[in-house]
C-alpha cells in the first residue's frame, strides 16, 4: 500500500497533486483497514458455514463481531500503524518487511528480559478468555484502556510517518527531515499532541491501577515471595497446632457486581496433641485484595507476629490450650477488588459464576503448598531440592490428609447472600432462604461431619431436577447450556447405582452439579456438591462413536463421594493412587456398562498416550504408582490403564470385593489414614497366585511393554471358516526412576484380538482372548467364524506399551 504509486511508476505525478501528506497516508491506512474488515467479515461467514456443516445452528453473530471487530481488529490496527511508520522511515520495501516481522517475533522475547508489564509489551491488549456465562466480564475495562494507550502511541507514530513521508525525489532521511518541517501544520501538531496526551494519560491510568492501588507482581516477584515464605516460615511447619472441628460461617455476602465478598463466622479449635499450645499460626490466602477485619480468640489473644505480604499471622493466647482443650476463634474477612491488575486477574470472583473454596478462609499453620517446586528455581534462591511427599511409613504423614494438616472432619454450616438474580450454593442441605434489601440469602447446613473442604458458588442459574432412590439430583446450569444435561444426569444415576451396589451406600440425601465459567477447565467433588466447568462438560460437543467426556467426568467426580469423602488417603507417597486411580477405575466401570470395547479402547489409548508423554517431561524422578508424588500423569493417566487392566485380569468382582473391604475398614477414620501399603494387601487377597506378578508389575515397579504385531495371514477352509496366523513380537521392560530401561524375561498372559467389519464397515472385535506370551517372537493360530480384517496383540491397550500404534496390523489373504 505504501509503495503502490512507486511500484507503478506513478509517484511523480501523484506527489505533484495538491493533496496533503496527512490525507494521503490516512487514505492508505483506511484502505488497508477496510480490506481487513472485509477479511474479518469473510471469516465470520466461514465460521457460520462450518457451524452449519457441523449441525450447530446457534449462530452467535454478535459474539463473532464483538470478538473479531474488537480484540483482533485492534491488534491489526496497531501493527498496521507500526508497519506504516517503519516503511516510511526506512524507505525500503523489503527491509521494512523484515523489520516488521522481526519486531513481531521479538515482542515475545520481551518476557524473557523480565519486562512483563503490559505498558512495555507492545499490543498487550487481550480481552481474556471468553465465558458464555460471564461473557468478557471484568476484562473489558483494562482492555479498553490498554488499547487507548497503544493506539495513542501508534497515532503519534503516524504523525511522525507524515513528517518523514516521501514526496517527490527527496528520499534521503536527512532531506526528508528538513522538508518535513514544512509539514508541521497546525492540524498535524494538534493531532500529534493529542495522540501523545492520550498515550500518557491512559498509560498513567493503567499504571495507577496496576502499580498504585494494586501491587504489581511479575513472575520473578512471585517466585521470590514463595522463596521468602519458605525461608522465613519453614521453621513453623511442624509446630503443634489445634485442629478445626467446626466451621460456622454466619454470613458470607457475595457482591458479584463489584467482585467483592465479606465473610463472618467462627471455628471451633481442639488441641488434639499431647502438648500445650500457646501460639496459634494462621494462614490467609496471600492475595492483595484479601484482608481480615478482625480475628479474636475465646479467652483472649494478642497478635504476636505478622508477615503481611505472606498472609501469615501468629497469635499468642492469653491462656495456653492444654491437651483436649477447645476454644472458639471468631473472624471477619474482606475481599475488596480495586481497579484492575496487570496480569493474573482474579477469575474466581466474577460478575456471573463466582466459585471459590475454603482456601479464602483462615487456615491453621504453615502451608507447604506455597513453596517453590522446581529445583532450578529453588537453587536460584538458595533453597535445597524439594522432596515432594513423605514416605509411606512416616507417622506424621499418616495423620495428614490432602485437605490439610490441621483439618479433619468438621461440622459445617453457612449462610450465603448474593444478588437478587443469582443463586448461591454451598455443601449441605438448604435450611432456609429469603430476600432482604433486594438480595437473596441461603442457609445451608450439613447433618454429618465433612472434611474442611467446601466451596461457595453464585451465578444466574437454570436448574434441572430428578431423583434416584430418594436422593435428590440437581444440575444448575447457564441458560442455553442444555447440550449434555441428559448425559450428566444419566451418569449421576448410573454412578450412584453402581457405587452403592458395589462399594456401599451414598452418605447424603442430595447430589448437585453446578456450572462455573471456563476460566479453569476441571470439575471438583465437595460433599454432595460438584462444581463443573462450562468448558469441560456443559458446552462440549460429543461426537457419535466418541468418548462421552461429560458422562465420564461426572462418574469420576461422583466416585469421589466414596474415594475421598468416605475413605481419605494419608498425604504420603502413593496418595494419588488411592485418591485418583481408584476413582478412575470406578468411573471406567460405569462407562463400561454403556460403551463398546472400541470406545473404551479409545479412552484407554488417550490415557496411555498422556502417561507416556508425561514421563518424558518428568523433571525429578518417575515413581511407581504406589509411591507417586502428586504426579498427575501417573495417578490419573497410568492409574486408569492399570486399574482397568487389573479388573480384566482378576475380574471386576474381585477388584470390587477388595475395594469394598478397604472402604469398610477405613471409612470415616480419624487421625489415621491409609497409604498404598495398607491398600495393596486387599488386592493381594483377591489375586490368584499365578497372577500376583501383575501386582508387582503394575503398582510396585515401572514396567513397560514393547508389543508389536508383525503380520497376520488368513486362509479360508472348506467349511467356510477362517484360519488366522498372527506373528507377534513382545518385550517386557523394567525402568528405574531416571528412565533407564532393562529388558526382563516375559512370561505373561496378554490379549490377542481380531477385528472384523460390521454392517456399517466399521471395525468390530470378533475375538479377544488371553494367550501365554513367553518368547520374544511367537506365532498364534486362531480359528474364526467370521472373515477377519485386522489382528494384533493387546488390541485394547490394557498394558503400558511404549508404542501402542503398532499393536494391530491388517490381515493379508
Amino acid at each position: 500500500m505504501i509503495w503502490k504509486e512507486r511500484s507503478l511508476k506513478f509517484d511523480q505525478i501523484h506527489d505533484s497533486l495538491p493533496v496533503p501528506d496527512f490525507a494521503h497516508l490516512t487514505g492508505k491506512f483506511l484502505a488497508l483497514i477496510l480490506s481487513f474488515l472485509v477479511i474479518l467479515f469473510i471469516l465470520i461467514i466461514t465460521g457460520v458455514i462450518i457451524q452449519t456443516f457441523k449441525d450447530y445452528y446457534h449462530y452467535e453473530l454478535g459474539l463473532y463481531f464483538a470478538t473479531l471487530y474488537s480484540e483482533t481488529l485492534f491488534i491489526i490496527i496497531l501493527y498496521s500503524l507500526l508497519a506504516i511508520f517503519i516503511q516510511v522511515v526506512v524507505n525500503h520495501k523489503f527491509l521494512g518487511y523484515v523489520l516488521v516481522v522481526t519486531f513481531f517475533v521479538a515482542v515475545d522475547f520481551v518476557y524473557d528480559l523480565g519486562w512483563e508489564h503490559s505498558l512495555v509489551h507492545f499490543a498487550e491488549t487481550s480481552l481474556g478468555i471468553y465465558s458464555d456465562m460471564n461473557k468478557y466480564g471484568h476484562f473489558v475495562n483494562p482492555f479498553i484502556w490498554r488499547n487507548i494507550y497503544w493506539f495513542g502511541l501508534m497515532s503519534a507514530f503516524f504523525a511522525l510517518s507524515v513528517f518523514f513521508s516521501v514526496r517527490g525525489t527527496d528520499t534521503i532521511l536527512r532531506s526528508r527531515l528538513k522538508s518535513g518541517k514544512s509539514r508541521l501544520t497546525r492540524p498535524l501538531l494538534i493531532f500529534g499532541f493529542a495522540s501523545l496526551s492520550f498515550f500518557l494519560l491512559s498509560g498513567s491510568y493503567v499504571f495507577y491501577n496496576t502499580n498504585v492501588i494494586n501491587d504489581y507482581i511479575d513472575s520473578d516477584d512471585l517466585k521470590e515471595i514463595q522463596a521468602t515464605y519458605e525461608k522465613e516460615l519453614k521453621q513453623f511447619e511442624f509446630l503443634p497446632q489445634p485442629e478445626i472441628t467446626a466451621v460456622t460461617l454466619t454470613m458470607v455476602e457475595i457482591y458479584p457486581e463489584t467482585r467483592n465478598f465479606t465473610a463472618e463466622g467462627h471455628y471451633n479449635l481442639l488441641n488434639t496433641t499431647s502438648k500445650s499450645i500457646r501460639d496459634i499460626h494462621l494462614q490467609l490466602a496471600p492475595e492483595q485484595h484479601l484482608s481480615s477485619e478482625y480475628i479474636t480468640f475465646e479467652g483472649g489473644a494478642k497478635l504476636n507476629g505478622a508477615y503481611d505480604k505472606l498472609g501469615y499471622l501468629i497469635y499468642k493466647l492469653d491462656q495456653p490450650m492444654q491437651p483436649d482443650d477447645s476454644i472458639r476463634m471468631n473472624f471477619k474477612i474482606l475481599y475488596d477488588t480495586k481497579g484492575f491488575v496487570d496480569a493474573n486477574s482474579n477469575t474466581r470472583i466474577v460478575f456471573n459464576g463466582t466459585f471459590f473454596n475454603n482456601s479464602y478462609f483462615p487456615q491453621i499453620g504453615y502451608d507447604s503448598g506455597m513453596e517453590l517446586i522446581g529445583d532450578k528455581e529453588r537453587k536460584k534462591y538458595g533453597l535445597p531440592s524439594k522432596e515432594r511427599m513423605m514416605d509411606r511409613d512416616d507417622p506424621r504423614g499418616k495423620t495428614m490428609t490432602p485437605f490439610g494438616d490441621n483439618s479433619g472432619r468438621v461440622t459445617f454450616e453457612i449462610t450465603l447472600g448474593t444478588a437478587k438474580d443469582q443463586t448461591a450454593i454451598a455443601p449441605g442441605y438448604l435450611v432456609n432462604q429469603w430476600e432482604v434489601n433486594n438480595r437473596k440469602y441461603y442457609h445451608y447446613k450439613m447433618d454429618k461431619p465433612i472434611f474442611n473442604f467446601f466451596s461457595v458458588i453464585s451465578a444466574k442459574y437454570e436448574v434441572v431436577s430428578d431423583t434416584w432412590n430418594n436422593v435428590n439430583l440437581e444440575i444448575y446450569y447457564h441458560k442455553g447450556h442444555e447440550y449434555n444435561l441428559t448425559s450428566m444426569m444419566n451418569s449421576m444415576k448410573r454412578s450412584l447405582e453402581y457405587y452403592t451396589t458395589e462399594f456401599g451406600p451414598y452418605p447424603y440425601r442430595q447430589l448437585r452439579i453446578m456450572e462455573f465459567p471456563r476460566y479453569s477447565e476441571f470439575a471438583q467433588s465437595f460433599a454432595n456438591t460438584i462444581p463443573f466447568s462450562e468448558g469441560m462438560g456443559f458446552i462440549m460437543h460429543v461426537e457419535e462413536n466418541d468418548v462421552d467426556f461429560p458422562f465420564y467426568v461426572t462418574a469420576h467426580e461422583v466416585a469421589h463421594q466414596w474415594w475421598g469423602h468416605q475413605v481419605c488417603e494419608a498425604y504420603v507417597k502413593g496418595a494419588g493412587m488411592l485418591g485418583e486411580s481408584i476413582t478412575q477405575y470406578s468411573a471406567l466401570m460405569v462407562m463400561k456398562q454403556s460403551c463398546s470395547n472400541e470406545i473404551m479402547q479409545k479412552f484407554l489409548r488417550y490415557e496411555m498416550d498422556s502417561y507416556l508423554l508425561g514421563r518424558t517431561r518428568e523433571e525429578k524422578n518417575e515413581m511407581p504408582i504406589a509411591e507417586c508424588e502428586n504426579q498427575d500423569y501417573i495417578h490419573y493417566r497410568k492409574g486408569a490403564v492399570l486399574m482397568y487392566a487389573l479388573q480384566d485380569y482378576i475380574s471386576e468382582d474381585s477388584v470390587n470385593s477388595a475395594l469394598r473391604r478397604y472402604l469398610n475398614d477405613w471409612a470415616y477414620r480419624e487421625n489415621q489414614y491409609p497409604s498404598t501399603k495398607d491398600f495393596l494387601p486387599y488386592l493381594e487377597e483377591v489375586t490368584p497366585d499365578s497372577l500376583k506378578y501383575i501386582l508387582t508389575d503394575m503398582f510396585e515397579t515401572i514396567t513397560l511393554y514393547e508389543n508389536k504385531a508383525e503380520n497376520a495371514v488368513v486362509a479360508k477352509t472348506a467349511e467356510d471358516r477362517y484360519i488366522l496366523q498372527l506373528t507377534v513380537n513382545s518385550e517386557k521392560l523394567r525402568a528405574d526412576s531416571l528412565g533407564n530401561e532393562t529388558s526382563i524375561g516375559i512370561n505373561d498372559w496378554i490379549d490377542i484380538g481380531v477385528y472384523t467389519k460390521d454392517d456399517k464397515g466399521e471395525d468390530k472385535l470378533c475375538y479377544i482372548q488371553k494367550h501365554k506370551v513367553n518368547n520374544r517372537n511367537q506365532v498364534f493360530t486362531i480359528e474364526l467364524d467370521e472373515e477377519p480384517s485386522r489382528a494384533g496383540i493387546d488390541p485394547l491397550n490394557k498394558l503400558i506399551d511404549k508404542h501402542p500404534e503398532d499393536n494391530i496390523v491388517p490381515v493379508q489373504h
